[in-house]
């Protein structure tokens, strides 16, 4: 990631919209909760663990979205090259 003023640009393709964060705020808190009994980890601290696991995450799961979608692409070019005469 490029680096401006100190600072590293996030992706903005892989930002999570209000709604998706919230909903992976709860998942988290949940997480925490049912896996190691903590019941309140506070609104920051988990702020700071989704910013934390945000993009890495983000990263893996939408290139394995590119290259399904590629492998998926690539099958369908092959059922059009069996039209041909």
């Amino acid at each position: 990631m490029e680096r401006s003023g100190g600072r590293r640009q996030r992706d903005r393709r892989l930002e999570l919209g209000p709604e998706e964060r919230r909903r992976v705020f709860e998942a988290l808190a949940e997480a925490l909760h049912e896996g190691f009994d903590i019941d309140d980890a506070g609104d920051l601290r988990l702020s700071m663990l989704l910013d934390a696991l945000e993009e890495p995450l983000a990263k893996v799961y939408y290139n394995r979205g590119v290259h399904d979608a590629a492998r998926i692409i690539a099958s369908r070019l092959e059922d059009v090259e069996a039209l041909k005469f």
